[in-house]
């Protein structure tokens, strides 16, 4: 599950390119596993607070930062929080519920 960045350089146009890979079925089959794993009834937080409620795989935290959305913002949040209980997101969801 590592990430593999390649650096490119276009003298042509006088550009760096940095491309950032990432095998990430895994990590959505585990999400997937997680989420069907949760008791519908149990509690979205935990006696300590914590309840793991999503994995990102990190090619999408990049490609959020490029536009725009700082993950580790926590004025970003937020944003962060509504495309995790969007529908189209849920892939990336270890844990029913709302956030």
């Amino acid at each position: 599950m590592s990430v593999a960045r390649r650096v490119y350089l276009d003298t042509a146009r006088e550009n760096v390119i940095v491309r950032s890979e990432q095998e990430y079925g895994e990590i959505l089959a585990f999400n997937r596993a997680c989420f069907n794993a949760h008791a519908p009834s149990a509690p979205l937080w935990n006696k300590n607070g914590w309840v793991k409620i999503a994995s990102i795989p990190l090619v999408l935290i990049d490609l959020w930062k490029q536009r725009g959305l700082d993950f580790f913002d926590p004025n970003d949040w937020p944003i962060l929080i509504r495309i995790l209980n969007d529908s189209e997101w849920s892939h990336l969801r270890t844990a029913p519920g709302r956030i």
